[in-house]
């Protein structure tokens, strides 16, 4: 019998199994773990470093596309903004595959990884979902702004309503891009990922305000000139020789007839054509009867005094569908700061039997001289309406310069000069909210620390075009809370001339409010931003009397001023803040004939 083998081993028998090898599947899977990680980083690496080439140059794209675009040079323009493009483009074709995405799961690596892929698709889609189909459709932005000037008597609507789509989807796509940003970890920021979200950040600044402009110009401003039929716009002149809150009072009235951009003077008025009503014929909010007295609501004139372009335009058109039966679709409101800015940019306009009007000569000829040259009001009204034809049917034959009429119609915009109310909801939804829904609407755009200065004339005469203004502001902080105090400083001066008692006596508002003829009385509401806390008032030193409303959600603090010819006084409005931490006050103001002049006010410590 054979012996088994012994523990001490020796060779197993020939025909017998063969040992098992011992294996490492763990060992296996951590290599293989390792190498697709280092696949993984290299695969990134190497794509970060092409996208990161790609983003760096996109600043100084931005900015060449921008500086040649102010400066009119659109090809140019387009060719930085196309290189851009593709360099985003690139860019995000690099961080967009499912290796980029799995690796943003990494902490504080994955935030800067999310970063460059949000900012590089952002970018690119703005490119290719903006840029190119308006190149598309439009063929160059000297097409869109030729478009937009009259010619033969109206506007060709087409580019405007093309554009519309391409500009909304630029808007929502900056809002994504910047919510997507806003809510990654920004400690976790490596230097230049940081730094590019900061420039995006600023250029979403930039850019916003504009482009949700254009968006929303673009969505409607086609049916309200007539692309869907036709339409009625009713123009509202406002005369800052008196002053409103908005501007001036509402003194002459042009209904306009448009249908697919083709416009027509139709009916003309003066506030003389236009009763007294009591109550008025429209709601007005409670607010702005307590600020600005109730008793001057009744009048046409004075619907300028209403913070709300919806509150001015719904009277308007209440008062002009009672006396010619029918309510038009907008109500325009304009100032003669406007018409000057249109006299720059199509030229000097002969008015029949009166002489020429230009930019240079606007304010006299609408504000001060026909006052001396006509006895009686329709005189006046006739020439008022002679001015408005002769500036409406130049800047339907002449061929203005686009560039510059859009220009100064933006910086009328920007300045109240224009504002405007439409009869349909979906268009007034827009207006309400952007720079044409009126003195409050301005407001709020300014931002959390801006402050607004109105006026409204108390005198019932036309001197305001001799009422000398200066502003300034200053915050401080010096409470114990931590709270900040801020002034708003208003210096007032009348310029009248020597010879006022010689003017014509209606000029001088004959006397009617009380106020001693050649005087300039002047109402000074000061808005604060919402929540902010009442503080004193004082007029040359001494406290002033004041009224205190809060207005359309703005702490306002009104107070009275009476100048003799020659006079200067300064009223300082006192505000605490709501929130703790200095900021930098700024100044949103009624337009006036002349801009006024800046105050280098201070607020110091007590």
């Amino acid at each position: 019998m054979d012996e088994p083998p012994t523990d001490g081993g020796g060779e197993p028998p020939a025909d017998g199994p063969a040992p098992k090898r011992r294996r490492h599947p763990v060992r296996w899977t951590l290599l293989a773990l390792l190498l697709v990680i280092v696949a993984g980083a290299a695969w990134i690496g190497i794509r970060g470093l092409l996208a990161a080439n790609q983003l760096q140059a996109l600043p100084g794209l931005a900015s060449e596309a921008s500086t040649a675009a102010a400066a009119g040079d659109y090809d140019a323009a387009l060719e930085a903004a196309g290189e851009a493009t593709e360099r985003a483009h690139v860019a995000a074709s690099l961080t967009g595959d499912p290796v980029w995405r799995l690796a943003e799961s990494i902490p504080v690596l994955g935030e800067n990884l999310a970063a460059v892929r949000i900012l590089a698709a952002g970018v690119d889609e703005l490119g290719t979902g903006t840029l190119e189909p308006v190149q598309e459709r439009l063929g160059d932005p000297d097409d869109l702004l030729a478009a937009l000037r009259p010619a033969g008597g109206g506007l060709d609507l087409a580019p405007l309503a093309d554009a519309a789509q391409p500009l909304a989807s630029a808007v929502t796509t900056l809002d994504r891009t910047q919510a997507e940003l806003d809510a990654l970890d920004h400690d976790a920021l490596i230097g230049p990922v940081g730094e590019a979200v900061d420039r995006f950040d600023d250029l979403v600044d930039e850019t916003r305000g504009p482009l949700g402009a254009a968006a929303d110009t673009a969505a409607i401003l086609p049916p309200m000139l007539g692309s869907d039929g036709p339409r009625s716009i009713l123009l509202v002149f406002l005369n800052e020789a008196e002053l409103r809150p908005a501007g001036g009072l509402a003194g002459a009235f042009s209904l306009l007839r448009v249908e697919d951009g083709a416009l027509r003077v139709d009916t003309q008025a003066s506030a003389a054509d236009f009763e007294y009503r009591s109550p008025p014929p429209a709601e007005i909010p409670a607010s702005t009867t307590e600020l600005w007295g109730e008793s001057t609501m009744g009048f046409i004139q004075n619907v300028s005094y209403a913070g709300q372009a919806e509150v001015s335009g719904e009277l308007v058109s209440a008062w002009w569908s009672e006396r010619y039966g029918e309510a038009p679709d907008t109500v325009l409101f304009v100032d003669t700061g406007v018409v000057r800015g249109l006299l720059g940019a199509i030229g000097a306009v002969d008015v029949p039997g009166y002489g020429s009007i230009d930019a240079d000569n606007a304010v006299d000829a609408l504000l001060i001289d026909p006052y001396f040259a006509f006895e009686t009001d329709p005189e006046q009204n006739a020439y008022f309406a002679a001015a408005t034809n002769a500036v409406f049917l130049a800047l339907l034959t002449r061929d203005p310069d686009p560039r510059a009429l859009l220009d100064t119609l933006a910086q009328s915009v920007r300045e109240g000069r224009i504002s405007a109310w439409s009869a349909h909801d979906a268009e007034q939804s827009v207006l309400a909210e952007s720079l044409l829904g009126g003195p409050t609407a301005r407001l709020s755009d300014a931002g959390d620390g801006a402050f607004g200065v109105w006026f409204g004339d108390a005198t019932g005469a036309k001197l305001d075009t001799f009422l000398g203004v200066s502003l300034g502001a200053a915050t401080s902080v010096c409470r114990t809370d931590g709270l900040p105090e801020t002034v708003v400083e208003v210096t007032l001066t009348s310029e009248v001339p020597a010879d006022v008692l010689e003017f014509p006596l209606r000029y001088l508002g004959e006397g009617l409010s009380g106020v001693p003829l050649g005087w300039i009385a002047t109402d000074v509401a000061v808005a604060a931003p919402p929540g902010s806390f009442y503080g004193a008032v004082e007029l040359d030193g001494s406290d002033a009397v004041v009224k205190q409303v809060e207005d359309a959600g703005f702490p306002t603090s009104l107070a009275h001023v009476q100048l003799a010819p020659g006079e200067q006084a300064t009223l300082r409005f006192h505000f605490v803040g709501a929130e703790a931490g200095e900021f930098e006050p700024t100044l949103v103001h009624t337009p006036l004939a002349w801009d006024p002049d800046v105050l280098e006010t201070t607020l110091d410590c007590r």
